[in-house]
């Protein structure tokens, strides 16, 4: 099987899913890449790939793996005023931007009652551990995923700035054709990865 990952996504969610796939099926040999930003799946020439989008393209099959949740975190430095910051107080601060995702920061602050205007500033970068580094070492807050900022929070590099959540339109899919899809390996991989995914997310898009 020849899979591609998000980076992120792909080292700290994927792999330990597809290091245990693969000792249970030692049958099948399964090769992993990564991609960052969005692909073209039936363009990739791989069999499976998990991509961050808001649905499978035409003539694929995607199994929601995991929404996006995302919360503001920054250094405790830059936080300035009580907790839950205000909207305005976090309109405010130097913030850090995805690149894959250029709008969240304005979109978030529009959920809490700021219009702020397009583009804001702040440093953009392309994965979300990177944004991470970056939100630790002070540079800006960043919007980011319980699954990889959980750890900096609970060792207090990072704090939650707002407890209110943005929900990203898009969200982890696997990805294959609808001409594979019920091929034994696929189906197999596709059972095993949706057998963690929260109910609600463990369903199929044509």
């Amino acid at each position: 099987l020849r899979i591609s990952v998000p980076t992120t996504f792909g080292s700290i969610w994927a792999m330990p899913r597809l290091c245990a796939f693969a000792q249970a099926h030692r049958e099948i040999q399964v090769d992993i890449a990564t991609h960052t930003g969005p692909i073209l799946f039936k363009e990739s020439g791989l069999d499976a790939a998990i991509i961050h989008c808001e649905g499978p393209e035409p003539g694929c099959v995607g199994d929601l793996l995991h929404h996006i949740v995302s919360y503001p975190v920054a250094a405790p430095t830059l936080a300035t005023s009580a907790l839950p910051m205000k909207g305005e107080a976090l309109a405010e601060l130097p913030v850090l931007h995805q690149s894959t995702s250029p709008n969240a920061w304005p979109s978030y602050l529009r959920q809490l009652g700021v219009d702020v205007n397009v583009p804001m500033p702040g440093a953009y970068l392309s994965l979300l551990s990177l944004a991470c580094q970056a939100a630790e070492f002070g540079l800006g807050a960043a919007l980011l995923p319980d699954f990889v900022s959980a750890g900096a929070v609970a060792a207090g590099r990072l704090i939650k700035l707002h407890n209110q959540p943005f929900v990203s339109p898009r969200n982890y899919f696997l990805v294959t054709t609808q001409e594979r899809a019920y091929a034994p390996a696929i189906a197999a991989l596709r059972q095993w990865l949706t057998q963690d995914a929260a109910p609600s997310a463990a369903r199929v898009l044509p």
